[in-house]
């Protein structure tokens, strides 16, 4: 079992924030690539540089705006082009699907198979790339049939469990370290 956190531009860190990660005894970062079909994190490159510089695994996830499998199509596409024109290389894509003011806006079908099937266009327009889904505990239970789409979960639940036991759990999100609150998450096997 390991510990990491997720960052994103909202987290404004240095190299100096990861080191002190490291010293903490956190070893892996899940950085934020984007979100929607077209918008980078504006600390995406640099977080990951950052990380891998003070001895840290790297993986991303991306923040879902999408309505429909095409999207969903759509967003993968940018989140591949984003990590090669970025020559970002990463342990795993995770494709971070929960609410958002743009579902609500947008009237969001919420039913399990719209997104369920969102999850799989994603996954299956990523190809060779490693790819899990993260969402809350209401969402894998009520939304997402993740046991169909063999892929890792890594799950949202903050207090004392982790009710399905994915890949990974993210425990809370405001793990104090050194000054900062971050999200903090354990890996079960070592894999981010």
């Amino acid at each position: 079992m390991i510990k990491g956190v997720d960052v994103s531009e909202h987290n404004s860190m240095t190299l100096q924030d990861f080191q002190s990660l490291v010293d903490n005894g956190y070893s892996f970062a899940v950085v934020r690539l984007g979100f929607g079909s077209h918008t980078m994190d504006e600390d995406f490159v640099k977080n990951v540089e950052n990380a891998k510089l003070a001895g840290m695994r790297v993986s991303v996830y991306h923040f879902s705006e999408a309505l429909d499998p095409w999207q969903a199509v759509e967003e993968a596409k940018f989140v591949k082009e984003t990590l090669e024109q970025n020559g970002v290389a990463c342990e795993r894509v995770w494709f971070d699907m929960e609410n958002s003011h743009w579902k609500e806006s947008n009237d969001f079908d919420y039913s399990m198979e719209n997104c369920t099937e969102i999850c799989r266009a994603f996954i299956e327009e990523m190809g060779d790339y490693k790819v899990g889904i993260y969402a809350n505990y209401d969402w894998f239970t009520n939304r997402i049939d993740w046991e169909s789409l063999g892929v890792p979960i890594w799950v949202a639940q903050y207090g004392s469990s982790d009710d399905i036991g994915g890949l990974m759990w993210q425990y809370t999100e405001s793990e104090w370290i050194n000054g900062k609150y971050y999200d903090a998450n354990i890996s079960y096997n070592d894999y981010i």
